[in-house]
């Protein structure tokens, strides 16, 4: 379960950033996005981070983590445009 106090962490700053190393459908994210809208706090900007829900091929992490954001350089980038 998710710790309901994340909303309240969330508040000040009206925005959460989710990054995760898989699917966005049905993963972490979508459990945070049903938490806040679970407690009526849809006034939070949520963005999303992770692999698209489509095939993913096969081959090198780095290579793949690179294409999707999902390096460090592409997680930075999110960062700095969404909290911008």
């Amino acid at each position: 379960p998710l710790d309901r106090e994340l909303v309240s962490f969330a508040r000040p700053s009206g925005r959460v950033l989710v990054v995760e190393e898989n699917v966005r459908q049905g993963g972490l994210s979508s459990a945070i996005l049903e938490l806040f809208s679970d407690m009526d706090a849809l006034d939070v900007h949520i963005e999303r981070v992770g692999l698209p829900d489509k095939f993913v091929e096969h081959g090198p992490v780095t290579i793949l983590r690179k294409k999707y954001g999902l390096d460090a350089s592409g997680i930075a980038k999110a960062v700095r445009d969404f909290f911008r």
